[in-house]
C-alpha cells in the first residue's frame, strides 16, 4: 500500500511540473497575440498608422489616406470620452494633434484625389 501511494505521489509531482511548463508557455503565446493584436488592429495608436497614411498618399491613393486619418481621428476621439484604460489619455491626445494636423495639410493640398504625385507625398510627410 505504501508503494502505490508513493507512486501516486511521484506521478502527481510529474504532472504539477509539466502542467506548471503548459502555463509558462500559454503565458508566452498570449503575449505574443496581445502584442499582433494592438500592432495590426483599427487601433488608432498603433505605431505603423502614420506610415501606411504615408505609404497610401504615396501610391497616389489620397482618399484612402484621409480615411485612415478620419478613422483614426473618430476613433482616437471615442477613446477620449469614454476614458478606457488601455493607453494615457495624454498619448491619445498628442496622437489626436498629430492626425488632425495631418488631416488639415492634406485636405488643403490643391493636387485632385487621384492625381497625388511622389512628390507631394514627400512634401506632406515633411
Amino acid at each position: 500500500m505504501e508503494t502505490l501511494i508513493a507512486i501516486l505521489i511521484i506521478v502527481f509531482a510529474v504532472l504539477q511540473v509539466v502542467l506548471f511548463f503548459k502555463l509558462w508557455v500559454a503565458t508566452n503565446d498570449i503575449r505574443k497575440i496581445m502584442k499582433t493584436i494592438t500592432e495590426k488592429s483599427d487601433n488608432p495608436m498603433r505605431p505603423d498608422l502614420l506610415e501606411e497614411c504615408d505609404e497610401e498618399l504615396y501610391l497616389g491613393n489620397k482618399d484612402k489616406a484621409l480615411e485612415i486619418l478620419k478613422r483614426a481621428q473618430y476613433k482616437l476621439e471615442n477613446s477620449l470620452k469614454t476614458e478606457d484604460d488601455s493607453c494615457p489619455s495624454h498619448k491619445k491626445k498628442t496622437q489626436l494633434n498629430i492626425i488632425k494636423t495631418r488631416i488639415k495639410k492634406l485636405s488643403q493640398q490643391t493636387d485632385s484625389p487621384t492625381s497625388t504625385t511622389a512628390a507631394t507625398a514627400i512634401e506632406y510627410i515633411e
